[in-house]
């Protein structure tokens, strides 16, 4: 589709709406200008909005717009951020296609995110141009742009592909879930497998307690289910997990959520960075709850779902032994050439 498709569709109004300005759109569109836009292009459109508190202050409730930024942008999805100015009747659209990222978490709030290393955004502005900074919050030295996430934006539209149902904030708590189970249960786990998880016993020691200390940082992204299972088998999982991922029924997206402590992650070079659990999530999956997680591994355990006989679906559990530490997801890079190479002495 063209942009001036794209234009036109922004421009096309339904009967029962008036233009209110001559011609449409010389002064702004409206979110359901950008709703429609998106929607000729194929997209359908995901919209997040905060409330005006009586003082003025921008109330997000229990969403994290920062995090919610994060997971589309590593995604490839470009998100459209609203921002509005106190001085102003009109606000202003921006649209999110990157991130700036820092050595360090900024603060750690229950389950953090990889948003939480995120400085700054990298926006296309109609009126500074493209890649401009856009700051997490205010007095950042870094900023390219007069306006922050935390006073100034008010929406956020992601334009997620079709058959995609599942929000990534769901995709990320499914994942959440299963690693709170996982702690819970993990020294029955040991106990059961007694002798036979080798180093992954220590690793997963490892785990829990990072996750007692809210130290697990979640990082979660949508991809397409054969890319992940190419990633996979090239990363350093162990035999036992890689005979698992060539049969695994994955549809055409999914959401991987990584897991890492803060000690793989705090002052590190990308190429030094390490996870230390994931979770493989249906992005088309919808009223499915824990149901959509058709893989989850961690220390000492893996757990999937595959279609069984008459077309059951049958979740399956093994003990992992001698489980490691495994490389991100870094884009457009399956082999990860560059991580393996920092191992080198």
């Amino acid at each position: 589709m063209s942009t001036v498709d794209i234009t036109e569709a922004a421009l096309s109004r339904t009967d029962h709406e008036i233009n209110t300005t001559l011609p449409a759109g010389s002064e702004f569109l409206t979110a359901n200008n950008t709703v429609a836009a998106l929607r000729a292009a194929g997209r359908e459109t995901l919209v997040y909005a905060s409330r005006v508190g009586t003082n003025g202050a921008l109330d997000w409730g229990v969403l994290r717009p920062t995090d919610i930024i994060n997971r589309y942008v590593d995604s490839g999805i470009p998100v459209s951020v609203w921002v509005r100015f106190p001085s102003s009747a009109i606000g202003h659209a921006v649209v999110a296609t990157g991130q700036v990222l820092s050595k360090t978490a900024a603060q750690r709030p229950s389950r953090p995110t990889r948003g939480e290393f995120v400085s700054a955004f990298l926006v296309n502005d109609d009126q500074l141009g493209p890649n401009a900074r856009m700051p997490v919050g205010a007095n950042n030295l870094i900023a390219e742009t007069s306006y922050n996430i935390k006073d100034n934006a008010v929406a956020l539209i992601i334009p997620l592909p079709s058959k995609v149902y599942l929000p990534a904030e769901t995709a990320e708590t499914f994942a959440w879930d299963m690693i709170d189970r996982y702690a819970k249960d993990w020294n029955a786990h040991k106990a059961a497998n007694t002798g036979k998880l080798g180093n992954s016993e220590t690793l997963g020691d490892a785990l829990v307690d990072a996750h007692a200390k809210n130290e697990v940082i979640a990082r979660t992204y949508l991809t397409y289910g054969w890319k992940h299972k190419n990633r996979s088998i090239r990363n350093r999982l162990t035999d036992g997990i890689k005979k698992v991922i060539p049969d695994l029924d994955v549809p055409r997206y999914v959401y991987v959520t990584e897991f890492a402590t803060l000690q793989q992650l705090n002052g590190l070079e990308l190429p030094k960075r390490r996870i230390i659990a994931h979770a493989v999530v249906d992005a088309t999956a919808k009223h499915q709850d824990l149901d959509a997680v058709l893989l989850f591994h961690a220390p000492g355990m893996c757990i999937w779902h595959a279609h069984g006989a008459k077309g059951s679906f049958v979740r399956y559990v093994i003990a992992s032994k001698d489980d490691t530490d495994y490389f991100p997801k870094v884009r457009g890079d399956v082999d990860f050439a560059e991580f393996y190479a920092s191992q080198a002495p």
